[in-house]
């Protein structure tokens, strides 16, 4: 950035006469781009120690990560991966070992392809690798041996784990060349999953997306790529677009959204009938951007009593009916924990409020395990039965 021009908070009238106010000036402004510099060079010195900084914490983690895993002799996923490639590249040494690699599978099917990363790949053309030679036991099989790799160029969402979408034409060209007299790829471009206004909508949207015919990774669209549309395409109300400031708005708005439809009886084609009939609300599907997003669509659709229900999506550990067996676990592995009683007091075991939770506070273990008697006149009458039941069903013969 180029040094200010301005003097804003001194002017002339705060120096002695105006002479001495224009060698202020001349001097301020002469060694302005020097300060510039020099602070500019501070902050990409400092840029440079904080990095190695960070690198050396980050190599101190990854070493005591490796040690301990083999402390316990085991191997993570990418260790795995690599542990892999290293043996099927040692021809001589391990041949037997991938002879009856290669005898055990005949036909290899790769789905979502576009996130396949390169050491991915390059296993798997190991594995195969015999199949262009017209050699291994595989070439003696009934059926000739056969790969088939599906994927979508445009949905590739995974580099940031290695995934390589320029792997595509490797592979095509490695395909290829197992079948030279053969045509060996074909483009699937016709949807029976939408309307004509969504294709049309995708054609034009994925058309105008930039394209950067240099790059290996670069989006394109081309001639095959496009939905194939009888036009003009009819006028419908197929797409719409809500939003809203925060992810609780945006949940708000489509819980509205669907309420309207609901409301308004609108007609949707029965699957199983194929007739067309008023909507459910099994009929509507929301996609998260987030799996931590789903609580407050939950909580907007119950504003607008809507039923719901999360279907797959989360983690294992993090679904709410998980956390709380969890809660329950830990709980009576460690009773006397008054961390864990509350989690679990918390839990939809037991669901106490947290002004009764409050109220048993700090002795929450010995109030929920009998050895000491909470002051039930600090707790609404609903929590004392929550609580005199949980304690009966833990520790009691309820």
């Amino acid at each position: 950035k180029e040094p200010r021009q301005r003097f804003d908070g001194y002017a002339a009238k705060d120096c002695t006469s105006a002479n001495a106010w224009k060698i202020h000036r001349h001097d301020v402004l002469g060694i302005g781009r020097e300060v510039a510099n020099v602070l500019k060079g501070f902050r990409r010195d400092l840029n440079a120690v904080l990095s190695r900084g960070v690198r050396r914490v980050y190599q101190i983690a990854l070493r005591e990560y490796r040690e301990t895993l083999d402390s316990h002799g085991v191997l993570d996923f990418s260790e795995t991966l690599s542990q892999a490639l290293i043996l099927l590249a040692q021809m001589e040494e391990f041949a037997r070992s991938r002879y009856r690699l290669e005898g055990r599978y005949h036909h290899v099917l790769l789905d979502e392809f576009q996130d396949t990363s390169r050491a991915q790949w390059t296993l798997v053309a190991l594995l195969i690798r015999s199949w262009g030679e017209g050699s291994g036991v595989a070439d003696n099989a009934p059926l000739i041996p056969s790969i088939f790799l599906v994927g979508d160029r445009k949905q590739s969402i995974y580099g940031f784990r290695d995934a390589d979408v320029a792997v595509m034409d490797e592979a095509g060209a490695f395909v290829d060349q197992l079948r030279p007299d053969r045509d060996a790829r074909r483009a699937i471009s016709k949807s029976f999953r939408a309307v004509p206004q969504l294709l049309a909508f995708a054609n034009d949207l994925f058309q105008e997306i930039e394209k950067d015919e240099a790059r290996r990774d670069a989006f394109r669209f081309g001639e095959q790529d496009t939905f194939p549309l009888e036009l003009p395409v009819p006028p419908g109300d197929a797409l719409g677009i809500v939003g809203a400031p925060t992810v609780a708005d945006c949940a708000g708005a489509v819980a509205a959204e669907i309420r309207r439809l609901l409301d308004s009886r609108a007609l949707v084609r029965d699957p199983s009938t194929r007739e067309p009939r008023p909507i459910s609300p099994r009929d509507v599907g929301i996609l998260f951007r987030t799996k931590d997003s789903h609580q407050d669509f939950e909580k907007a659709l119950e504003r607008q009593r809507i039923p719901s229900y999360v279907y797959k999506g989360l983690g294992f550990f993090e679904a709410d009916e998980i956390k709380d067996v969890l809660a329950l676990l830990r709980y009576l592995a460690a009773p006397d924990s008054n961390l864990r009683a509350a989690a679990f007091l918390r839990s939809r075991f037991v669901r106490l409020s947290d002004p009764a939770l409050q109220a048993l506070a700090p002795q929450i273990a010995a109030a929920l395990n009998g050895t000491r008697e909470p002051r039930l006149d600090e707790i609404g009458p609903e929590d004392r039965l929550v609580l005199a039941r949980a304690r009966a069903r833990a520790f009691g013969d309820g």
